[in-house]
This record gives structure tokens, sequence and C-alpha cells, in this order.
């Protein structure tokens, strides 16, 4: 993805990834392939934030693991 800045100098866009924790876990194993190590927030399904011990195992992938089992989705940027 190209963005103009209002300069119309081309930038490119950075990349995130949507992540949908489908099965209540405590342990989320996130597979973003996004080539870099990414900031990770995490929601339930009704939009509350959650906070976890986060580890990245590489620059494509990154565990959450949190104390109480719940889905929801993880937004990777």
């Amino acid at each position: 993805v190209v963005v103009l800045q209002p300069t119309g100098t081309p930038t490119v866009a950075d990349k995130h990834y949507e992540h949908t924790q489908a099965v209540a876990s405590t342990t989320w194993t996130i597979n973003h392939n996004l080539g870099k190590i990414c900031s990770v927030v995490t929601v339930d399904s009704l939009g509350r934030e959650w906070f976890g011990t986060v580890t990245h195992n590489s620059i494509n992938q990154v565990v959450v693991e949190f104390a109480t089992a719940f889905g929801g989705k993880a937004y990777c940027n």
C-alpha cells in the first residue's frame, strides 16, 4: 500500500495483522508473518482490552499468555 503525504512524497504504509481467537484460551499463539517484532493489543469479545505476557518467538510469531481463558481479537502492528 502506498500512501501519498501532503508533500506528494510516496511512503509505504506499515504492515498490520488482525488475529481472531475463536476458542477461549489462556495462551494465544499468533502467526502474524509481518517480518518484524510487532506491538500487540488484545481485546475480548466485548471489546475490553486485556493485558498478558507477550513473548516474541520470532519476527513472525508472538505468544500472549493470560491468567484467565477468553476469546477475542489481537491486533498486531
